[in-house]
């Protein structure tokens, strides 16, 4: 199992079609911008591979000591095999003197996928991560903040949308 950033047009159609089925229309950001943030060395938009299989992907954004797990998902036909807890066990000690975090769908407002949203935070709690004491409210949708276990606070947290992706972002995103 291994992260390879992305090389080619092939890779990124096959990490493009994850994204826009993984991920609610509402959570993703242009496609386009997380490219070009690439191209600047702010993002890196990466195959989780095995044996060199597609098996997911995780686009990350790193500023200073500060890591952001922006989208991770795996691929229908290889969930429930291992890759997940592999692949973000592979992170969390990639980025072990960084503050690694990411935000995930609130458990705490009534949803219709409530049954979802517990699985996936539990699934996170069980690989490590720990709760921050803030959530977002990230264009309209609340979500929990967790991280590696090093706290940051809300302005550390929003900074790294200020710096990689823009004002207009960074704006939009308010503490709960």
């Amino acid at each position: 199992m291994e992260l390879v950033k992305i090389k080619s047009q092939k890779d990124l159609k096959e990490i493009k079609k994850l994204y826009k089925t993984a991920f609610p229309k509402v959570e993703q950001k242009p496609f386009p911008l997380l490219v070009f943030n690439q191209w600047r060395g702010m993002t890196n938009i990466m195959r989780i591979e095995d044996e060199g299989q597609f098996c997911g992907l995780a686009i990350t954004t790193e500023i200073d000591n500060k890591v952001l797990l922006v989208y991770f998902a795996i691929a229908k036909n290889k969930r429930g095999e291992g890759y997940g807890s592999k692949a973000l066990k592979f992170m969390l000690d990639k980025y072990k003197n960084k503050v690694f975090y990411l935000e995930i769908e609130s458990t705490k407002v009534k949803s219709e996928n409530m049954e979802q949203r517990l699985k996936r935070k539990s699934f996170y709690l069980k690989n490590g991560l720990k709760e921050l004491d803030f959530c977002v409210n990230l264009f309209g949708v609340e979500m929990e903040v967790l991280s590696n276990g090093k706290f940051i606070d809300f302005d550390e947290y929003k900074e790294i949308y200020l710096k990689s992706f823009s004002k207009l972002i960074s704006n939009k995103i308010k503490k709960i």
